[in-house]
């Protein structure tokens, strides 16, 4: 047995190290083509204190940490190791609801829970959370909100960082601490049984840490649990479609709805995007497809205590002024594809082993960024001019673009599916990945969460930013253990 290995089954016990190269293959691989190296190990974590005596010995030996919260096939290379020798803390077994709040509307989750657990946690609370579009069934809350990925109710967001709250972190020089209203000095049952709650992200003391660790690909530290924001859960939900024919009419659309603050979720997709949600092999979708629109917008009103009924309806009218202002309706189904139906799969973590983006063909690159609702039509027009010289058909390309932050900024995402077993499908899929992600970059894209090759696409962009990013890793990861290789190395 190696030093190394003897190590990490002191620390972690024999039976949570993973050696097996087919394995540890996995960790190499990604689905949008940031290809990496094949770590050393991975190990599996069952405590914050395992995580602080790992980081202890990888500061003595320098070996790199990956922390990685989700299971699954990797999609966007944040844990893909990008120097040889790593070890990845899978962090998936540390998967408790540590507690519910319903009169804070606070949850508190470690790194291993998925949607599917905390919405079941959450419902016996008359609590939800909000949620990203139709998450994979093995992706990590915690990873999620860490990541910002964005939510289907902006008009619930009240940051960019929305519902991310308080949070333990273990830096890369090893110290444990927490941040927000946590940063007590307390343990964090003692503070509950006082009946204090980590609502307040803010701090401690004058520094917003959270925001160093939100984003960061795990290259700061490893979080081993956070307080996320709650919502009620709604009496009333009216549902509704907004079919387009053209893509400026549905932003016109949402602008209205945003500015007016009308309704809950809202997102907008093509119709390669939504047959991609709605069904669940290539033929059904390619049959989905050919009935819908060029463009569907998903609108809802929800209803709450104290006059849910009121609500709702008020909500409801001012999405259907809004979309008749801008020249189109609001319907409850399209053909066989009603909006409560397309709610339900928005709103629901997909089956395992299934992912909705991987249903035309089995595999699917995603390319997204931040951009503002009115560029989108110059992004979608670009698209389709780089499919015409790549010789990839546009009309398999699927465009979700979700509202941010009260509609202040948008998620734009361009879908790029191609078949894992076709060598020429895939060349041409990673072709034209690559092609986009640098002719947006030049069109103003804001990658804001930089994986893989959009790290340099990003940061060259202003070269003092990507010093401080450099000067901020050399404080809280001076010996540089913490996901080398990503957002500060390029």
């Amino acid at each position: 047995m190696s030093e190394k290995k003897t190590r990490l089954s002191e620390i972690f016990g024999i039976e949570n190290v993973i050696d097996s190269p087919e394995q540890l293959e996995e960790y190499a691989k990604c689905e949008s083509f940031a290809y990496g190296l094949a770590p050393d190990f991975a190990v599996r974590v069952q405590s914050a204190e395992q995580i602080q005596e790992c980081v202890a010995w990888a500061n003595e030996t320098k070996t790199p940490l990956i922390p990685a919260s989700s299971k699954g096939r990797p999609r966007r290379g944040g844990t893909t190791p990008a120097v040889p020798e790593a070890v990845i803390l899978d962090l998936s077994p540390m998967n408790r609801v540590i507690s519910v709040s319903p009169e804070f509307r606070i949850t508190i989750v470690e790194p291993g829970v998925t949607y599917s657990q905390l919405q079941d946690e959450l419902k016996g609370s008359g609590l939800m959370i909000d949620m990203p579009l139709a998450p994979p069934a093995e992706k990590s809350v915690l990873a999620s909100v860490l990541e910002q990925e964005p939510r289907l109710n902006p008009n619930m967001l009240w940051s960019a960082i929305d519902p991310l709250r308080c949070t333990e972190v273990v830096w890369g020089d090893g110290t444990r601490m927490c941040t927000g209203d946590a940063a007590t000095g307390v343990p964090l049952s003692v503070q509950q049984e006082a009946h204090r709650w980590q609502i307040t992200p803010n701090g401690p003391g004058l520094y917003d840490y959270y925001r160093i660790i939100s984003g960061s690909l795990g290259t700061m530290g490893t979080v081993t649990w956070a307080s996320l924001k709650c919502a009620l859960l709604p009496e009333v939900h009216r549902m509704y479609l907004i079919p387009s024919g053209a893509i400026g009419n549905a932003v016109g659309f949402m602008y209205s709805v945003e500015h007016l603050r009308f309704g809950d979720s809202l997102f907008l997709m093509n119709a390669a995007a939504l047959a991609a949600l709605m069904g669940d092999s290539p033929d059904s979708v390619r049959s989905i497809r050919g009935s819908l629109p060029e463009w569907i917008c998903m609108a809802s009103a929800a209803g709450r205590p104290p006059i849910p009924e009121m609500r709702a309806h008020a909500h409801a009218e001012g999405i259907a002024s809004s979309a008749k202002d801008a020249g189109l309706g609001a319907v409850d189904a399209i053909g066989d594809i009603s909006a409560e139906a397309v709610m339900s799969k928005a709103f629901s973590p997909c089956a395992p082993g299934k992912y909705w983006k991987d249903a035309p063909k089995g595999a699917a690159a995603e390319l997204f960024f931040i951009t503002t609702l009115d560029r989108t039509p110059a992004f979608v027009a670009q698209m389709s001019g780089l499919c015409k010289e790549l010789n990839y058909p546009f009309e398999d390309v699927g465009v979700y673009i979700q509202p941010r932050h009260q509609g202040v900024n948008c998620h734009c995402e361009f879908i790029i599916p191609y078949d894992p077993g076709d060598a020429a499908d895939t060349a041409r899929a990673a072709a034209l990945f690559d092609a986009a992600s640098v002719a947006m970059a030049g069109n103003n894209a804001y990658f804001s969460r930089p994986y893989g090759k959009w790290a340099a696409l990003q940061l060259n962009k202003d070269a003092m930013t990507a010093k401080i990013h450099a000067k901020i890793k050399d404080i809280f990861d001076p010996s540089d253990i913490m996901n080398p290789g990503k957002l500060t190395k390029y």
